[in-house]
């Protein structure tokens, strides 16, 4: 059965893992049983909403929130010391930061957006960057773990970057974007039709192969 497959471990031994183990490893997490967040999940999130959805802190939950703080402790003195120095500033640290955020705005977003719409995308873009930056780095640290390994938290933010391009289109154009805006111009009508399915395909597939990536 295709969810019994074996996988063949790097030593040569072939040990019993299915499909299903594998993904599931990505998208379960340890419950937070002692200490002080233990309480809390024990008092306050002990019931699932609805019977659906766990609320319990997990530890990938606590890397989410820590990758959070440290956005924030970076990012707003960060913004006070520029804006202080509106002509520069001579210290390394915030020509650090602007470099990297240089980075996201000369290869990530210019490239892709029109120049009249670069700043109003710039802020989504550096918030999931840097978000995913820390993230992966947090995951470094002995003792931790990374969040992006968890299928939710990467699925999550492509659905998000899935919902937005979609928005942006349907704001900028109309609802016929969901029509004309999808396949490419001056494709003959006859073959319109087809083209327009599979370019819908290819729309929802790219989220979910970047979530699995």
């Amino acid at each position: 059965e295709f969810f019994n497959i074996l996988v063949t471990s790097g030593g040569g031994h072939e040990e019993k893992e299915s499909v299903t183990d594998v993904v599931m490893h990505h998208l379960t997490d340890h419950v937070i049983n002692s200490g002080f967040i233990g309480k809390i999940n024990e008092q306050y999130f002990s019931e699932k909403i609805f019977g659906i959805f766990d609320m319990r802190i997990t530890r990938w939950v606590l890397m989410l929130w820590a990758a959070f703080f440290l956005c924030l402790l970076v990012f707003i003195p960060l913004a006070q010391m520029i804006k202080r120095n509106a002509y520069g500033s001579e210290s390394k640290w915030v020509n650090m930061w602007e470099a990297i955020i240089g980075f996201v705005h000369d290869e990530i977003v210019e490239p892709n957006f029109e120049h009249g719409h670069v700043k109003k995308a710039m802020p989504y873009f550096c918030t999931v960057f840097f978000f995913i930056l820390f993230c992966n780095y947090l995951g470094l640290i002995p003792g931790m773990s990374t969040a992006t390994g968890n299928l939710a938290v990467t699925g999550g933010l492509a659905l998000f970057t899935l919902v937005g391009i979609l928005g942006i289109g349907i704001i900028m154009h109309g609802p016929i974007f969901l029509i004309t805006g999808i396949v490419p111009g001056g494709v003959p009508v006859f073959l319109f039709p087809l083209l327009w399915v599979i370019e819908i395909m290819g729309l929802l597939i790219k989220p979910f192969a970047l979530t699995v990536r």
